[in-house]
């Protein structure tokens, strides 16, 4: 991907509440009344500015890597992920919830649970 420059148009959602978690999605609606569309002007580059593949791709790899070996939480600790997993994706979460998932990240990419 590569990074927004010059004027960019944004169609904006009329008279819907936002929704926090939902994917940012462009409105290309037809029908219904006409969207307000909010006008913004990035830097404009000689060259359009890239992304490397291999940062993106090192990124992904050091969350999913296996290179690093770990033993399975205990039967306790499964309990306590699955219910911080299923809880509304709004709840703020604690210092030590948030350890225990980034200490098991790589359990709960691979369980299908």
């Amino acid at each position: 991907d590569g990074l927004a420059s010059g004027l960019q148009a944004l169609r904006l959602w009329p008279g819907a509440e936002a929704n926090p978690i939902g994917a940012p999605t462009v409105n290309v609606s037809v029908y219904g009344p006409e969207t307000p569309v909010l006008y913004v002007r990035f830097e404009t580059y000689a060259q359009p500015l890239m992304i490397p593949q291999v940062m993106a791709e090192g990124v992904d790899r050091n969350l999913t890597s296996s290179a690093n070996p770990q033993k399975l939480p205990s039967p306790e600790t499964i309990k306590r992920l699955k219910v911080l997993i299923e809880q509304d994706p709004l709840t703020e979460m604690s210092k030590d919830d948030k350890e225990i998932i980034w200490l098991h990240r790589h359990f709960i990419l691979s369980s299908p649970d």
